[in-house]
């Protein structure tokens, strides 16, 4: 590679593997902010299927959440294949919960998606964060 002309680098990434999820934020005028839950990367549009909780969010907040989902079959084990690691997906969602909290006050929104959780951990592949606007 010290041959190629123009070469600055290369850059070695781990591949991500798991179920796509999503998790979200978005800070509302009446109620403050709000934590979305659902199946996300390439199926958000497909299933459709999400939670609502206002933060911060608690540990039972984050088991309903995902007992609620319709698709949360998908999560526990399905037809062979392994759960994701709910532990994993847990500590995510609640250190989550706590940055939004930090947060809020200067963010529109935040959007993890997808969120790849595998039966070891759960790895965030993309985030997007809108800025408040100054008044």
């Amino acid at each position: 590679f010290s041959k190629m002309e123009a070469f600055a680098g290369m850059l070695v990434e781990e591949m991500g593997f798991g179920r796509e999820l999503m998790i979200g934020a978005k800070v509302d005028e009446q109620f403050g902010p709000i934590i979305l839950f659902g199946m996300g990367g390439t199926e958000v549009e497909i299933y459709r299927d999400t939670v609502l909780r206002m933060a911060p969010l608690q540990e039972k907040d984050v088991s309903s959440m995902i007992k609620n989902l319709k698709a949360h079959q998908l999560l526990e084990g399905f037809r062979g294949s392994k759960p994701v690691n709910k532990e994993a997906l847990t500590k995510a969602l609640l250190a989550f919960s706590d940055l939004v909290m930090d947060v809020h006050e200067s963010i529109e929104s935040i959007d993890l998606n997808p969120v790849l959780c595998s039966p070891e951990k759960c790895v965030v592949a993309d985030a997007r964060i809108m800025l408040r606007k100054p008044d």
